[in-house]
Order: structure tokens, then C-alpha cells, then sequence
């Protein structure tokens, strides 16, 4: 599909000189030895992710019982060869292109976020990619913790005009795919805007990750595409609606109250429980 879709856009496979990984888990890195051998192109990965890659998907990190079925051949990749390994801060070159490395691990201990400058007509944007910042039970390491609070810290003090995101549910894709046809310029982003779409992001797998309850992110924004995100500082979170892709029936507190009162007048009652519960219940539809 990736080969399909440069083709699509008028460049030949052999155009691509370089390839950046973000993590090397198999949906991430499943395809990079295909494109690599098709391209001829570098691979560039972080210290930590090559290793993984280089193993052909066997995390040092990873549950056991996983990295076991990696050496069975039953999980896993044929294993890649990696061209360039850099640290936290490198920069990699291509013509007038130049991306840095942000190296944002928690999710993996080399998870790689990238930012770089594309220049659309008179203007210059920061481009953020950003890497997965969820917590995986299957693969946990000791500086796992304050890697994630580091990762957040850095993600939320990039300027960002354009975020690339690891997966399409943290910026809702259909639901902006479809109002895009009817912007007037879907190509334009807001620098402020993005950047809290951005923090938007983070703010959830941060709330996951540190413990928080789940009513308190919810008290914070709107939830889209059952991911919760947050409302602007100062404002409130408007009410959810039916055209909200999140909705769900009985969400609003007056409709789930209609439903418990229906539920509660449909529910039978034994005889002992007409006998001990029938004043109460009356007084409860009165109140």
C-alpha cells in the first residue's frame, strides 16, 4: 500500500532515500525490509530501536512469553538491517530537508518523535511526528516512568504547525476527514491550534499512564471517537450531541435519568418486594 501510494503521487520507489523508524513494533516496522529492499534506501533508527530491529522484533524489554514466540518465528519480522543509529538530538539530512530526533521512549525505551520544517508558498511550518506514548503491561523497563513524564514534556514544548500522528485515533480521522470537505482551506493549520490539538493527544495517555481517574479527563473535554480530549483552558466543554461521532445514546444526564425511570417502572417486583419497597418507589417518582 505505501509502494502503491508513492506511486500514486508520481515518484518511483527508487526515489526514496531514507527510512525513519518511530518504533519497531510490527506495525510500525513490519514493512520497512520490503520498502528497504525495493528502494534501496538507509534505514535510521535510535540506539534502542535497532537492536530490536536488527533481532528481527525481539524487544530486550518485552513479556517473555512474547519474546518467545518471536524466537519461534510465530511473532516477529525478518530481521532488518539498520544503516544509522542516532542519539537524542541527531539530525538527518536530505537535500534541503533537515529532521531532528526527539527520542520520546516510555511506550518503547527508543521511541522517536521527529519534527522538521516544510514550506508551503511563503509560509514555513513545523511539522511534528509524534511517537506512541501508551504504556504497554508487555513491555516494561525500570527508567520506563520518568522516560514517559520526559516524553510528555518535550512533545508539549515543540512548536507545531502540522501533527503527524503514530495512530489516527488521536486526531480523529474520519470525523476530520469528512469536514475537510467542506473547509474552505483544509491544508491551512493554525500554529495555536494545532499545538492543542497536540497537547489534546498527550493529555489522555497521560492521564492513563500517572493513574488519574477516568471522570476527571472527562471533566476536562469532550471525548471524540472514544478517545477524551480537552477543552481550551477558561472554557467549558460544550454539551454532546447527536452529530458528535463519540455520542453515545444516554450520555446526557436527562436522558439517562429517562432510562433509569424506565428501567425502574419495567423492573417487576416480587411480593415481599411490593410489600417493603412500594412506598419508596412512590416517593422517589413523586420526588
Amino acid at each position: 500500500m505505501i509502494m502503491a501510494s508513492i506511486a500514486k503521487l508520481g515518484f518511483n520507489i527508487k526515489d526514496v532515500k531514507v527510512l525513519l523508524n518511530s518504533e519497531p513494533h510490527p506495525d510500525h516496522a513490519g514493512g520497512l525490509g520490503v520498502i528497504q529492499q525495493a528502494s534501496g534506501a538507509e534505514l535510521w533508527a535510535s540506539e534502542a530501536s535497532a537492536v530490536t530491529l536488527a533481532s528481527g522484533g525481539d524487544d530486550p524489554d518485552g513479556f517473555l512469553p512474547l519474546r518467545a514466540l518471536v524466537w519461534l518465528g510465530v511473532l516477529g519480522y525478518p530481521k532488518r538491517r539498520v544503516d544509522h543509529r542516532f542519539q537524542d538530538g541527531g539530525a538527518i539530512h536530505l537535500g534541503p530537508l533537515i529532521l531532528t530526533a526527539h527520542i520520546t521512549g516510555g511506550h518503547t525505551r527508543g521511541c522517536t518523535s521527529w519534527s522538521f520544517q516544510v514550506h508551503d508558498g511563503d509560509r514555513v511550518l513545523n511539522v511534528v511526528s509524534a511517537c506512541d506514548l501508551g504504556r504497554l503491561a508487555t513491555a516494561q523497563y525500570p527508567e520506563q516512568k520518568a522516560d514517559l513524564e520526559r516524553s510528555f514534556r518535550v512533545l508539549r514544548g515543540l512548536p507545531v504547525d502540522i501533527w503527524v500522528t503514530c495512530h489516527a485515533r488521536w486526531w480523529g480521522r474520519y470525523r476530520k476527514f469528512v469536514a475537510s470537505a467542506t473547509a474552505k482551506d483544509p491544508g491551512r493549520a493554525s500554529s495555536c491550534r494545532t499545538t492543542r490539538a497536540l497537547c489534546r493527544g498527550i493529555r489522555p495517555e497521560r492521564a492513563r499512564f500517572r493513574g488519574e481517574p477516568a471522570d476527571r479527563a472527562a471533566q476536562q473535554g469532550r471525548t471524540i471517537l472514544g478517545r477524551p480530549t480537552a477543552a481550551r483552558p477558561g472554557t467549558r466543554a460544550p454539551p454532546r450531541g447527536a452529530n458528535d461521532p463519540g455520542a453515545r445514546p444516554g450520555n446526557g444526564r436527562k436522558g439517562s435519568r429517562r432510562v433509569v425511570l424506565i428501567r425502574r417502572s419495567l423492573r417487576p417486583l416480587s411480593g415481599r418486594q411490593r410489600g417493603s419497597q412500594a412506598p419508596r418507589n412512590a416517593g422517589s417518582r413523586r420526588r
